[in-house]
């Protein structure tokens, strides 16, 4: 099973890397990036660890998530207020697990929980929700991406 796990994983980033570079609608872009977090949810922790690392080498993760004309989570969180997106924003920073500075991760997914609570949405579970599957291992010592997560569902 984790095996099977793998190979679809490095299948549906080849997909995502594809759309992202404009060869398929976001719509699918989408989808996608859902069945990448069905998969990562599904998995055991040491498969997890091996999708975060295969996610932060991937091209459409380090260049910035979505090529030009996409519009990604993070920005149609903060425009729309939606909660598939604060979910997908919050797996793939999951997923991503601070990547170089986990600066940017803390201020990014405080970011996320302020814009979800100035509009009255359960930021909470969410955020416990992605926490479950997340890392709990410190980011270059600023505590571990779950612990953050939990930090911010509990403020």
């Amino acid at each position: 099973m984790e095996t099977e796990n793998l190979a679809s994983v490095e299948h549906l980033l080849e997909g995502l890397r594809d759309a992202a570079e404009g060869r398929g609608p976001p719509v699918e872009f989408d989808a996608l990036f859902d069945d990448l977090v069905r998969v990562y949810v599904e998995s055991t922790e040491p498969t997890r660890e091996r999708i975060r690392e295969s996610v932060r080498r991937s091209r459409w993760a380090a260049l910035g998530f979505w090529a030009p004309g996409h519009p990604g989570f993070f920005r149609r969180f903060r425009d729309d207020r939606q909660l598939t997106d604060l979910k997908r924003s919050l797996m793939l920073e999951s997923m991503l697990d601070a990547r170089d500075d986990p600066r940017d991760t803390i201020a990014g997914v405080s970011d996320l929980a302020y814009w979800a609570r100035s509009r009255d949405l359960d930021a909470s579970a969410v955020l416990r929700e992605v926490a479950q599957v997340s890392s709990a291992k410190s980011m270059l010592g600023m505590g571990s991406m779950q612990a953050l997560l939990l930090r911010m569902a509990d403020s």
